[in-house]
């Protein structure tokens, strides 16, 4: 405590500061050294404002940081009222050229105050009760930082992230989990919500990474939830309008790409590795989905690229998909649990001393499905890995099925305020406003929401007049508002507030089968005071109650609307299982099918699985293939490291390259080997395959379209293999449940800057397929264009705005 005076006023400057040794790393980038909290007490006249400053002459390496500061000359200024508390942050540049050196030092900043005004102001020196000056002192010693010598795999998550390390020569080949504790978290978690808030941001050129704060917590509250970044991960190799992300600070508008955000949360997990491990990132692993394309793993290229300090594109494998990471981690982990040696293993699961084992990887994450088809040999001196086949639904996946209940939920909502007069009791002495039109029009609707709840077919024009009424009576569209204004501002709140309470809701439904509507009480408030006008003594206790009378349930609220992707991504998985032979009468023989993904609890995905195992494949000529047998028996659910197996997975993949094991182990990556079919669609056409499945990489393929002339473009497509339908055939029988096409991107066979206007009559061209997944079309010398596009609907994005 110390006692401050000057003249008439006087305080008492309360902190808890101790003085202590810090150490630190020099990672080449602005580190955090230390946070102190100061408060005033006892302040005469009670209105009295301190201005308090440090002098940081002498320290061009050290920044300092407050709510509100001022910066004159070497001073750093801000000031306290009576009970009011501050935090200052002490930032320190380890690249700063004055210390190279590695020896401890001091840092010492006395500090001052003055009761005055700054226009003219008369600092006194803070002492102490010993009446020696005040001092912010801390003795640092920093240690140089290399690469981490070991691997690191990385689980980049669209809702989640897990990183994943194992260190040079382990004595066993079981990878260690970064884990980060934060203040209200009773432990340190291993699943890091890839979730962060913008803090600061600057335009000097070269440092266009903005400050961020990772949070552990999704729940967690914020004061400025339109500075959240969330799903960042959806955007990588988007369009530029979908890669630019615009924010608003300190009255600036700031953009930055999705590249530039993608890396401040990677730098953000890399600083905290330093932290724990004296190590920055050096080799590293980081899985994609399978149907990640190059626009997208250059964009992460990218991103990896804007750390401090880089990963180079050399020290960077993208090469594994999620689920097939998966596959490798559990076979590792068996192994493990049955003498750690390949001989138990064979002994274990052979036959004749060889293994042949085919392992079917279920990955439900939160923005995709993955699925991939690994095949196992072992003897008693190899183990090799195989990608028979892998394939994803992209943009559905746990957030989307938290969608389908925030949008169930708010047309329940509306329907709740249908059965009262409060909203007409409200606007009784109140102007009626656009709001109150839209609920009389949603009012006149009330027969189709009906329909909606009681899950009978709407006609394309009722469902969309049912959606608008909706929007624009619970209105989170935030979106559709201009930036900084109440309108988005209220939109936006109550958006994350059903959000969060469907999140929650939906992991008790998937837990305990029906839950009632008390999750859902802080939404109905909200919306009740902030956009109803309806207080607790004008009807809201009423509306209240009608919702507590609510049960939610999995069968009626949740599974009707996640129903067909989850059926088309179990077909996707059966359709893996198929040989590519005449007939489709063969099938790979599956002894083990393993769900991983935190929604793989959902228990629909099982009982799905089961069923779609057993229903037959057909041909034109009507032949059937055969049912997987016991699939029951050889399903796996999820078990306690369905959460970390990815990053795991991969980090052992990278271990093995590196030769880490303690026997000879093969895996052969998709670059090897095509797990997938490649192809055109045109129009009326038949489908004309490129490159089948299997095919041997590097490939070329020579193709002659039927209308020379009339060639300007061809779309590309990948599809899952020979027995995957396709639904615009006009000879295929529609199957709603058969995965859609995953589209690649276009070949252009136009002049640069033109439009319609062809190079040459397209007689014939030569399509390539490289290792490094670059696709090429050719003719003679020519090398065309392809357009690699990716654009994520608003629809499937949750964060869009759009709901």
């Amino acid at each position: 405590m110390f006692h401050l005076v000057e003249g008439t006023c006087e305080c008492k400057l309360e902190t808890p500061y101790n003085f202590r040794s810090i150490k630190i790393c020099q990672t080449g980038g602005t580190i955090e050294l230390a946070s102190v909290d100061m408060r005033i007490r006892q302040a005469k006249p009670a209105d009295a404002l301190c201005y308090l400053s440090m002098d940081m002459k002498g320290y061009p390496y050290l920044k300092l940081e407050t709510r509100e500061y001022l910066i004159q000359e070497n001073l750093f200024l801000f000031s306290l009222a009576m009970n009011q508390k501050e935090q200052i942050k002490i930032f320190i540049d380890t690249n700063d050229p004055s210390l190279s050196h590695l020896k401890p030092f001091l840092i010492q900043l006395p500090m001052y105050f003055t009761f005055q005004s700054l226009e003219n102001p008369r600092w006194q020196p803070i002492k102490d009760p010993q009446g020696k000056p005040f001092f912010l002192k801390y003795e640092v010693a920093m240690s140089a930082v290399e690469a981490y010598r070991g691997v690191i795999g990385i689980d980049f998550g669209t809702s989640n992230t897990c990183l994943s390390f194992l260190p040079p020569n382990p004595r066993k080949m079981e990878p260690e989990l970064l884990k980060i504790s934060d203040e209200g978290q009773p432990k340190a978690i291993e699943e890091l919500p890839t979730l962060f808030q913008i803090q600061k941001a600057e335009k000097t050129p070269g440092k266009s990474l903005p400050k961020i704060k990772r949070l552990i917590s999704d729940r967690v509250q914020v004061d400025r939830p339109d500075l959240l970044v969330r799903s960042i991960k959806r955007h990588l190799g988007t369009s530029e309008k979908q890669n630019t992300h615009a924010f608003s600070l300190d009255n600036e508008r700031f953009e930055f790409s999705t590249e530039e955000l993608v890396a401040s949360y990677l730098n953000s997990l890399q600083q905290e590795f330093v932290r724990q491990n004296q190590a920055y990132f050096g080799n590293v692993g980081n899985t994609s989905p399978c149907n990640f394309g190059r626009a997208e793993k250059r964009a992460l290229y990218r991103s990896y690229e804007k750390l401090v300090p880089a990963v180079a594109a050399s020290n960077l494998n993208l090469s594994y998909d999620e689920a097939s990471a998966a596959a490798i981690f559990y076979t590792m982990k068996t192994i493990n649990q049955n003498g750690g040696t390949l001989q138990s293993y064979v002994s274990r699961f052979g036959s004749d001393g060889i293994v042949h084992r085919n392992l079917l990887v279920y990955d439900f994450g939160g923005g995709t499905i993955d699925i991939s088809l690994v095949q196992i040999h072992a003897n008693s001196k190899e183990l090799r890995f195989k990608i028979l086949g892998n394939t994803s639904i992209m943009n559905f996946g746990g957030d989307n099925v938290t969608l389908a209940l925030f949008k169930r939920m708010k047309a329940r909502l509306c329907h709740i305020l249908l059965q009262g007069q409060e909203v007409e009791n409200a606007y009784a002495t109140r102007s009626r406003d656009n709001w109150y039109h839209s609920f009389l029009r949603l009012k006149e609707s009330q027969q189709i929401l009906e329909k909606y709840l009681h899950h009978q077919k709407l006609f394309p024009e009722e469902a969309n007049e049912l959606e608008q009424c909706i929007s624009q009576v619970f209105v989170t569209n935030f979106s559709d508002f201009a930036e900084d204004t109440f309108a988005r501002s209220d939109a936006y709140s109550l958006f994350n507030s059903l959000w969060y309470d469907c999140d929650g809701a939906k992991k008790s439904l998937c837990r305990l089968g029906k839950i009632d509507s008390n999750a859902f009480m802080n939404t109905l408030q909200f919306w009740c005071r902030e956009q109803l006008g309806i207080e607790e003594n004008s009807g809201y206790n009423d509306i209240r109650t009608r919702l507590g009378n609510l049960q939610i349930t999995l069968e009626g609220d949740l599974y009707p609307f996640i129903y067909l992707p989850l059926r088309q991504s179990v077909r996707a998985m059966r359709l893996l299982c198929m040989k590519e032979g005449e007939t489709p009468d063969f099938y790979e023989t599956i002894h083990e099918i393993r769900l991983t993904g935190n929604s793989s609890k959902i228990s629909l995905v099982k009982d799905l699985i089961i069923e779609e195992m057993q229903n037959p494949i057909r041909d034109e000529h009507g032949n059937a293939s055969r049912p997987i047998p016991d699939v029951a028996g050889i399903l796996k659910d999820v078990d306690e490291d369905t959460k970390t197996c990815v990053s795991k997975g991969i980090a052992l993949a990278l271990a093995i390259n590196l030769g880490s094991s303690t026997f000879h182990v093969t895996i052969e990556e998709q670059n090897d080997y095509l797990p997938f079919e490649i192809g055109l669609k045109i129009p009326w056409e038949p489908w004309q395959t490129i490159f089948p499945r299997g095919t041997k990489l590097p490939a070329s393929y020579p193709y002659r379209p039927c209308n020379i002339h009339g060639v300007q473009e061809l779309e590309i497509f990948r599809r899952i293999g020979k027995w995957h339908k396709i639904p615009e055939d006009y000879d295929v029988e529609r199957d709603e449940y058969n995965p859609p096409l995953h589209p690649m991107g276009k070949f252009l066979f136009t002049e640069e800057n033109t439009v319609n206007v062809p190079v040459d009559p397209i007689d014939h061209i030569v399509f390539s397929y490289a290792q490094d997944r670059t696709l090429s079309a050719h003719k003679m010398d020519h090398v065309y264009r392809f357009d690699e596009y990716r654009m994520v609907p608003p629809e499937v994005d949750p964060f869009s705005g759009k709901h």
